[in-house]
């Protein structure tokens, strides 16, 4: 799971993640996207569990990229996953992008990268974008 606040005065964004892969900030201004927190532990798995909560300042034309695990433990015909390293190269320099061009183009990468292996996982991606 996780949960977000944006506070558009302060351009703050507020992060709680529990077992949810690290989101990916794209900072308009910056071509090498950063992933953000680290996880934590699942909610509902274990009693009295930490919640890892970050803070984020951001700035107009920023972005940010939420998405299931399925989409870096997608397997290719090689067994190999698709990762993190390998997702951010893919978002690499592609700041300006539209948002709909961006989640298109990566879930092809990741259609490609899979070949012929079926989806044994949800692939979900969302974006939202400073405006």
């Amino acid at each position: 799971m996780i949960y977000g606040l944006f506070d558009s005065r302060s351009s703050v964004l507020s992060l709680a993640q529990a077992g949810h892969p690290s989101p990916i900030l794209m900072r308009k201004e910056c071509t090498r996207p950063q992933l953000l927190g680290g996880g934590g532990m699942p909610i509902g798995v274990f009693p009295d569990i930490h919640i890892d909560c970050i803070d984020v300042p951001v700035s107009q034309g920023d972005r940010l990229l939420l998405y299931s695990d399925g989409v870096t433990e997608c397997m290719n015909d090689r067994n190999e996953e698709f990762g993190e390293s390998r997702l951010l190269d893919h978002l690499e320099g592609r700041n300006s992008q539209p948002l709909n061009e961006l989640l298109a183009g990566l879930l092809d990468e990741i259609k490609a990268w899979r070949g012929s292996q079926e989806t044994v996982d949800d692939l979900s991606l969302m974006a939202v974008e400073i405006t």
